[in-house]
């Protein structure tokens, strides 16, 4: 995985400079440190909040799989926060399909981020 931002070769907000190659290991837990303490954000940084459940994000829908009803959602922000993918149940996926893109929110369980309120972006 490559950091996208900056017109594909520098940093999408992740503070690597382009140069990302998979989860960095401070990224799981510093969106756990956010979420318990919620003031380490400054105003207006990001609208993360303490659940993440305002803040929006687009990704694509990536793997999900029918029978065994769930997948996960391929979004840079959400893999620089937390290094790997949302998480996506097929209480959510609705009538959306691999390849797709939408907007979601997530939540936070176990300090793995999961898609919900899934929305055309």
């Amino acid at each position: 995985v490559r950091c996208e931002g900056e017109g594909g070769g520098g940093c999408g907000g992740c503070g690597c400079g382009g140069r990302q190659r998979g989860p960095q290991p401070w990224a799981a837990p510093m969106a756990d440190a956010i979420v318990q303490n919620p003031e380490m954000l400054g105003p207006g940084e990001r609208g993360l909040g303490t659940s993440f459940g305002e803040e929006r994000f687009i990704g694509i829908i990536k793997k999900y799989d029918p029978p065994k009803k769930f997948g996960f959602v391929e979004c840079p922000e959400v893999f620089a926060l937390f290094g790997c993918d949302s998480f996506l149940s097929s209480k959510q996926i609705r009538h959306y399909d691999n390849d797709m893109m939408i907007s979601f929110t997530i939540n936070v369980k176990n300090s793995k981020p999961q898609a919900q309120d899934l929305q055309d972006p």
